[in-house]
């Protein structure tokens, strides 16, 4: 999970740098727009891969999914995504508005925190080998509130790129641990029902945090919009304990 979404932002903060560049260079939106278009036919190529045979339940195996648990680990992941949508989409706006940077200048907030979330998922990969989720994810919140806040306050862009670069470190490994998360907490044959459920919640964030960013922003400012990122980033501590509970219990049962 962790080396997938690590790709995923390394793509992001690779096109944050290439649109802030364009802009700077004043490229007309359809080279650009066209460009894109070229380079996304010829990595079509790379989506097929043949589907892996469904593991099958064993007999009198439970088939009715928890509850509870998938719909932990879905709030869990959609305020990571709803964190990490807002910091993608208005860490620019910030710099540029807020403390008054250049187009170059803003795209380095997306683009640092598609770097340092890069790094950040694919070492959450070593993580995970040695500590459980629950573990990293609670470190990771509080790291990435840490570095909302300060970009929140920040005064100048470079303290803003450290927020952001904090929050892109913390926040990276919370989603894909979330989901990995939510097929440990059930059986085997129901893994793939499990994440899927999971990623559906998840992705409502995705929906919400222009809406609620754009709303924040518009009445108190990017500043306490922000602030605002930070605060959500410490409610993911409850239902990660509620599920550490959970995972406990499930490894004290014999196999």
């Amino acid at each position: 999970m962790n080396a997938n979404h690590g790709l995923f932002s390394l793509a992001y903060g690779c096109a944050a740098l290439a649109s802030g560049l364009t802009r700077e260079a004043g490229l007309p939106i359809l080279v650009v727009f066209g460009g894109m278009t070229v380079v996304t036919l010829v990595l079509m190529p790379l989506l097929w891969r043949a589907p892996s045979p469904e593991m099958m339940p064993e007999e009198g195996a439970s088939v009715t999914l928890p509850l509870w648990p998938v719909a932990l680990c879905g709030i869990v992941v959609m305020i990571a995504f709803l964190s990490e949508a807002t910091v993608e989409s208005w860490s620019a706006l910030h710099i540029e508005r807020t403390l008054g940077g250049g187009a170059a200048q803003g795209a380095l907030g997306p683009a640092l925190l598609g770097i340092t979330m890069t790094l950040g998922r694919f070492g959450g990969q070593a993580l995970a080998e040695r500590l459980s989720e629950t573990a990293v994810i609670r470190v990771a919140a509080l790291v990435s509130a840490f570095g909302a806040a300060i970009a929140a306050m920040a005064p100048v862009p470079m303290v803003a790129y450290l927020g952001f670069a904090i929050t892109g470190l913390g926040i990276s490994v919370i989603g894909p641990m979330g989901l990995a998360l939510a097929g440990r907490m059930v059986a085997p044959h129901q893994r793939s029902q499990a994440i899927a459920r999971v990623a559906v919640i998840a992705f409502c964030a995705f929906l919400i945090a222009p809406v609620l960013m754009g709303g924040l922003s518009e009445v108190f400012g990017l500043r306490l919009a922000f602030g605002a990122v930070a605060a959500l980033l410490l409610m993911i501590l409850p239902p990660v304990l509620a599920l550490r509970r959970r995972a406990r219990a499930l490894a004290a049962v014999p196999a």
